[in-house]
């Protein structure tokens, strides 16, 4: 999906309730990180088409995603900026940021 609008991803990130209490999460919480997108409206436009697609794959919990690119994703890890606390627990699905 990524792929097909010519983007390439980085990394997927699960946090949140998802990865430290499974059994009682009730949403799936996703950070998709992308090489570059062009503005908030082209990434907007990432998160529902990303978020639409999980739901049909699995309907059964809502989903939270966050597309991210590469530098803004970088700048938002810092200690300190918003994802340092966000992310404190986490699991990465793939990763090419390393």
């Amino acid at each position: 999906m990524v792929e097909a609008r010519g983007k390439r991803l980085k990394s997927l990130v699960l946090f949140g309730s998802s990865v430290y209490s499974p059994c009682s999460a009730r949403d799936v919480d996703l950070i998709v990180v992308i090489d570059r997108f062009s503005g908030t409206p082209e990434k907007t436009s990432l998160e529902l088409e990303i978020t639409r697609a999980l739901r049909r794959l699995s309907p059964q919990k809502p989903f939270d995603v966050i597309v991210f690119d590469e530098s803004s994703f970088r700048e938002n890890v810092e200690p300190g900026a918003l994802l340092s606390g966000l992310v404190a627990g986490y699991e990465i699905i793939h990763d090419e940021l390393g």
